[in-house]
């Protein structure tokens, strides 16, 4: 996450700007920027709270009278599907004992969309605007997809030599 903060802080720099890392779930952690927010964007970040009611009670919290949210979140995905055949594959699953952290749980409980909206309507946001898109991103080739399974940092789980690479990767 830090560098990702850092990438976006020299790329996307502009003095009314500001990028911070912080737990929105956690109040202590953002509290003292009540009141003080216009603007939140959060892309593909929402779907790994733990407590999205929390997290978009605290959002509310942040923002200015009508500041305001746009956000996206993958609620389903056919990476999601195949981490989870990996973790329920015996050659696999030594290696996804924790994987929480690459699956939402909104693909596993198959919430709807619906879901947020009420949601958000519930902790008080007037809703502006609300779209469920299906979204297709093909792969050119097996190779191509397993490169992006592989990229989701899998390291942190397995060992990344180059042998393991080659018969995960082939």
């Amino acid at each position: 996450m830090p560098n990702m903060v850092e990438f976006a802080r020299i790329h996307n720099n502009h003095p009314l700007i500001e990028y911070i890392e912080a737990d929105i779930e956690n109040w202590s952690t953002v509290k003292q920027w009540k009141g003080q927010i216009s603007k939140l964007t959060a892309i593909h970040c929402v779907q790994w709270l733990k407590d999205k009611r929390r997290g978009f009670q605290n959002i509310f919290d942040l923002l200015k009278p009508f500041g305001e949210i746009a956000f996206c979140l993958v609620m389903e995905s056919p990476l999601y599907a195949s981490i989870l055949t990996l973790e329920s594959n015996l050659k696999w699953n030594k290696y996804f004992k924790d994987i929480d952290d690459f699956v939402s749980d909104d693909h596993i409980k198959k919430y709807e969309s619906s879901r947020y909206k009420k949601m958000l309507e519930d902790t008080g946001f007037d809703i502006l605007y609300f779209e469920e898109e299906i979204k297709s991103d093909p792969f050119s080739s097996d190779e191509e997809y397993r490169g992006k399974l592989f990229c989701i940092n899998l390291c942190s789980h397995i060992s990344c030599s180059k042998p393991f690479k080659r018969r995960f990767q082939g």
